[in-house]
């Protein structure tokens, strides 16, 4: 398997876990940026990978992935929705997919004279074997 088809599968099993677990953000897989819309979304946007070779004909990757999730009218708080993603993502390693998965740090955003959160930007790191 190729690096490109092991991307998307990783991609997948991210996604697939979020989607499964908190249906009630709309989940998009993004190259970049982010999409915002009416209830809370949420979308996955690989930030970077890097490659390495750990030995002679092992491949080793670990990608950098930006979890953003939005609630434009702070109705619902991403703030708990950011705590699930944590619960789901961190040390899992997506049913064999990646090897090690880990939640590296949380920002919160919140707009003028609100009590809680209306965005939150997630950086989640994973590792994995092309082979």
């Amino acid at each position: 398997m190729g690096v490109k088809d092991r991307r998307k599968e990783v991609e997948a099993a991210i996604l697939g876990i979020l989607e499964t677990n908190l249906s009630q953000v709309s989940w998009k897989k993004m190259f970049k940026g982010f999409q915002r819309e009416k209830g809370v979304s949420g979308s996955l946007v690989n930030f970077k990978t890097d490659f390495e070779r750990d030995s002679k004909d092992k491949l080793k990757a670990t990608a950098v992935y930006s979890i953003i999730l939005a609630d434009p009218d702070n109705t619902d708080t991403v703030d708990d929705i950011a705590d699930d993603v944590f619960d789901l993502l961190d040390n899992d390693d997506l049913d064999g997919v990646i090897t090690v998965g880990d939640v590296k740090s949380i920002y919160y955003g919140a707009a003028p004279n609100k009590a809680e959160a209306g965005s939150v930007l997630m950086v989640y790191q994973v590792q994995y074997y092309v082979e």
